[in-house]
């Protein structure tokens, strides 16, 4: 009980902080480094309300900055910082933690969008892709542990699905890292708890839906990966 009201206090902000989204605006960078403490607390479950109040946090920032910067709130100096921390935490990805670095993935993809808006070209976006390929090509590898890469998988395919939403095309090299991604993905799909599939499960929906709108990019992707679902699947003791 010693924890009771921080861990409501972090929960009615993960949930309802769109309700009052000009308020977290309004300090959003110093609210920003105070969950950031947070997400390094002792008890567990202020952790975990503190990675989703974070969450929240990035979705109005993003939210803001999408309609530009001379139109937000917080302006390009406020685009820049929140690309910096994110992008550094991708740096520092031998000394973060799994969940810390899961957090930096998705918010990456996220701030695609206002990086587009901003820039008027994708050119940036293609930047931070870049940036999460390469980090992508280092941590998901089938040799990991399990729980590392389940902790990992949603947050790259999240990603990758927000910075599909804003890119005009979909090019081969994106094709082949999403193949090599959700066949980890299926790959340990077997040995999962129920929710750690619902979590995956989730993430493969989101990235599916937005290839959706991408014309024949998401017959390309299925081609290349239902086989070998299905293989890997079916072949494990797990499934039978």
């Amino acid at each position: 009980k010693r924890f009771a009201v921080p861990r409501a206090c972090l929960a009615f902000l993960a949930r309802h902080a769109a309700s009052f989204a000009s308020l977290v605006l309004g300090d959003a960078i110093p609210l920003y480094a105070r969950l950031v403490k947070l997400t390094t607390h002792t008890n567990t479950d202020i952790k975990k309300y503190a990675f989703a109040a974070l969450d929240a946090l990035v979705d109005i920032v993003v939210d803001d900055l999408a309609h530009g910067p001379s139109a937000s709130a917080l302006g390009l100096d406020g685009l820049h910082y929140f690309m910096q921390v994110f992008l550094g935490l991708v740096d520092s990805s031998r000394s973060a933690s799994a969940a810390e670095l899961a957090f930096a993935i998705r918010s990456c993809g996220k701030m695609t969008r206002p990086m587009l808006a901003a820039h008027g070209a994708p050119d940036q976006v293609d930047k931070v892709l870049a940036k999460i390929f390469e980090l992508s090509a280092k941590v998901i590898d089938p040799s990991r542990s399990t729980e590392s890469i389940v902790v990992l998988i949603p947050s790259f395919l999240w990603a990758y699905a927000s910075a599909l939403d804003v890119l005009p095309t979909v090019h081969a090299v994106m094709l082949a890292e999403l193949e090599r991604v959700i066949g980890v993905g299926l790959l340990a799909f077997p040995r999962l708890w129920p929710r750690q599939r619902e979590t995956l499960v989730l993430a493969f929906s989101s990235l599916f839906l937005a290839l959706y709108y991408k014309g024949a990019a998401l017959s390309a992707l299925l081609d290349r990966v239902v086989y070998q679902g299905l293989w890997i699947t079916c072949s494990s003791r797990a499934a039978l």
